[in-house]
């Protein structure tokens, strides 16, 4: 889960191509969470560090759940903040359709796309991982 972690806010969420440019859009962006994604991997380092400290047993469970949660969370922000941004592209190219011309503006929107990143697949394992950990635990 750690590992998990570290590789979704590395990776890529989102593969962007506009105008003839072409980039990745991590989490630890600016235009995503900024610093707060270190939260994602400290979370599970920390419980990972808490299987090994026997002062640490009986909280393993709590830090389990605050990483479902800090999970649950991050999840549903870059799910809003990129549909927010897809929504500001389909305006952008409403108004350069208005602007340009039907033609023109036909070539304009078909430069832009986005697509699905190796990130997001990271993050949504983190998800289900994550869960399922809490939900296993339940049981002990």
């Amino acid at each position: 889960m750690a590992a998990l972690s570290v590789a979704a806010i590395a990776l890529p969420i989102i593969n962007i191509k506009a105008m003839g440019f072409s980039g990745g859009l991590t989490l630890v962006s600016p235009h995503l969470l900024g610093g707060i994604a270190y939260l994602l991997p400290l979370v599970f380092l920390a419980r990972l560090a808490a299987r090994f400290a026997p002062q640490a047993q009986p909280y393993v469970r709590i830090v389990e759940i605050v990483g479902l949660v800090i999970v649950g969370g991050i999840v549903l922000y870059a799910i809003v903040t990129l549909l927010n941004g897809m929504n500001e592209m389909n305006n952008a190219n409403r108004q350069m359709t208005q602007m340009l011309g039907s033609a023109n503006a036909r070539q304009f929107s078909s430069m832009g796309g986005l697509s699905v990143a190796s990130g997001a697949f990271a993050l949504s394992l983190l998800l289900v991982g994550s869960a399922w950990q809490v939900w296993s635990g339940r049981s002990r």
